[in-house]
């Protein structure tokens, strides 16, 4: 039976080694039908951002545009993925490295393939130095769907969503400069629910 492909889309905006590791774990996931799509947001580090992108070679799909923001280079990521599943990795982040087979599995237990999925998370600081782990709660999760929407306990990298659903929604309000994940999630919540994944499989 053929695995789905996910996307993991990274917009980029002058990051530095902090994209260079995240990145790298984006690469080193160990679910195999995955494509990692890189927008570099007019990055103004004389290609920085495209040299460490072009490092890895036919395992990374990169695009370079002018800077129109976070949402901006997700619109463009939207616009060029050919994956079944959205994944964001924002340039500072990490993703462990069964993020994405982790929550594929988990997809298949729920049975529910049409689902969007979050999970829990570690907070790191500068030096990758471990801060806390958020673990949200699950039993009221459970009752009430809605709640981590409403309360800001959904972390965008943590997210799986279908393509259909993403492109059905698309695209991201650009003139949102912080908060145009939370408008896209709630617009997808009016008709999708999300359900939460109970394990750590980002450092935030």
């Amino acid at each position: 039976m053929t695995q789905p492909k996910v996307t993991i889309c990274m917009p980029v905006f002058n990051g530095g080694d902090y994209f260079r590791s995240a990145l790298a774990s984006a690469v080193a996931q160990d679910y195999p039908n995955l494509e990692i799509l890189v927008v570099n947001d007019g990055s103004t580090d004389e290609d920085e951002t495209e040299r460490i992108a072009l490092t890895h070679g036919d395992r990374v799909r990169y695009i370079r545009q002018e800077n129109r923001g976070v949402a901006g280079a997700l619109n463009t990521a939207l616009l060029h993925m050919t994956g079944d599943y959205f994944a964001w990795l924002s340039h500072d982040d990490l993703h462990l490295p069964h993020k994405t087979s982790a929550q594929v599995a988990y997809l298949g237990r729920l049975g529910l393939p049409a689902a969007c999925l979050f999970s829990d998370y570690d907070l790191i600081g500068p030096q990758d130095e471990p801060l806390s782990t958020v673990r949200l709660p699950a039993a009221r999760i459970r009752q009430n769907p809605r709640l981590p929407l409403y309360n800001g306990m959904i972390n965008g990298c943590t997210l799986l969503i279908p393509a259909e659903i993403m492109r059905k929604f698309a695209p991201f309000d650009e003139s949102l400069r912080c908060t145009q994940d939370y408008d896209f999630w709630n617009r997808i919540l009016a008709r999708h629910e999300f359900f939460h994944q109970p394990e750590v499989l980002v450092r935030y």
